[in-house]
């Protein structure tokens, strides 16, 4: 028996609101997967701003985000290493990370040795002192 123009119809239809139905369930998982996405990096480039600002300030004695003259001492050790970045792109990485993580720090931190002085400096992130003066 063929099925008649109603029938056609109405099992077309039932199969479009099938197919939209499981197309509006892939796309609500898909921006869940979006945001997961995200937040991940996020996570992941906020840790890195606290590597590179870390051992910016371990290393090269690097303190504020005015500190750009440092910049110049990163580039010469990587360019020693074989990795070549310019000393605007580094000091643009150690502006964002201080920025991004409202970075600030006062502490004399003698060059090459990464030694904290005896007496603890203030080290403020986001606006809350992670060590007393």
């Amino acid at each position: 028996m063929v099925a008649g123009p109603e029938e056609e119809a109405s099992e077309w239809k039932e199969k479009y609101e099938k197919a939209a139905s499981e197309l509006e369930r892939v796309n609500n998982e898909l921006q869940k997967l979006k945001k997961l996405d995200q937040e991940i990096k996020g996570k992941t480039l906020r840790s890195a701003y606290l590597m590179i600002l870390g051992m910016a300030v371990a290393r090269f004695s690097h303190c504020t985000i005015k500190s750009k003259g440092k910049s110049g001492s990163v580039a010469g050790e990587l360019k020693h290493l074989g990795l070549v970045v310019g000393d605007q792109t580094i000091n643009d990485w150690l502006t964002d990370a201080a920025e991004s993580l409202d970075f600030a720090i006062d502490v004399p931190i003698q060059r090459h040795t990464a030694q904290w002085p005896a007496r603890m400096p203030s080290i403020t992130i986001r606006g809350e002192e992670r060590f007393p003066k």
